[in-house]
């Protein structure tokens, strides 16, 4: 859980992806739980790249779907 109250789940894709991951960033007003270590899912949401961090990310994840 970060400072401002925003979560981040790490998200590895399926082999053979452009990217080695992908964070999924929940926020306060749109909270998820995070998902089981190995279940596969699909999240919806904004995707951008995120400078301050150097990675891409879904921010906020507005859903999480099995």
């Amino acid at each position: 859980m970060e400072r401002d109250g925003d979560r981040h789940i790490k998200l590895v894709p399926s082999p053979g992806a452009r990217t080695p991951f992908l964070i999924a960033e929940c926020i306060p007003q749109l909270p998820c739980a995070a998902p089981a270590v190995g279940r596969r899912l699909t999240v919806q949401g904004i995707s951008r790249y995120d400078r301050e961090h150097g990675w891409w990310e879904v921010h906020p994840v507005e859903a999480i779907l099995p």
